[in-house]
């Protein structure tokens, strides 16, 4: 495929829209990331360059850049629930907070959390840049398109996640170790607390 458009693109997207899934969408059309990227940045009408090492696409122009780390925690797996995050703007808290889940699994926990930063940052003005960090390598690797979601509750919030990026003009999200993560973690613990 050498143009951004093809023939097929309406059907590719349908496919990639409904099934969020970006591994199986390459494969079942013989596309590479860098064709699938043109072929989103062509459709979208937005000029674009695409980022390929995780398969996000950078708008350019003057943006905000925030950084959100983020942490689920799980006293028992199903169990009691809480979510803790940081959104900072130039090294400045924007928001730190701990959030009572209730119950539900460790995975659906940390999920929450990002959708719960995700949807705080979303309330910034102007165009936002966003680069997330977690100690979660599940929720990282299934928001990148790397992993499979085979649980259908971890399905709807990943789309949920995605649905959320669109506020952004570019993101990247990465795993960390958990002692990079000390912050959020230490929000999600003291929201069991309250």
């Amino acid at each position: 495929m050498k143009t951004g458009k093809s023939k097929n693109s309406p059907e590719i997207l349908h496919h990639l829209g409904k099934t969020l899934d970006i591994e199986d969408t390459l494969k079942k059309y013989a596309l590479t990331r860098e064709e699938l990227g043109r072929i989103l940045v062509a459709e979208s009408g937005i000029k674009e360059t695409p980022v390929h090492a995780q398969g996000h696409l950078h708008l350019h122009g003057h943006a905000r850049k925030l950084v959100i780390r983020f942490d689920g925690a799980c006293r028992g797996n199903p169990g009691e629930s809480a979510a803790g995050y940081t959104i900072r703007e130039d090294g400045k808290p924007i928001a730190m907070k701990g959030v009572r889940l209730g119950v539900m699994t460790n995975n659906q926990a940390e999920y929450e959390s990002l959708i719960l930063a995700l949807t705080e940052a979303s309330k910034l003005t102007g165009k936002k840049e966003v680069k997330i960090f977690a100690d979660s390598a599940l929720v990282v690797h299934q928001v990148n398109g790397d992993w499979k979601i085979n649980h259908p509750v971890l399905a709807e919030k990943r789309r949920k996640v995605v649905e959320l990026l669109r506020n952004f003009t570019s993101f990247e999200i990465c795993h960390v170790p958990r002692e990079e993560n000390a912050e959020a973690d230490a929000l999600a613990n003291e929201a069991y607390e309250k």
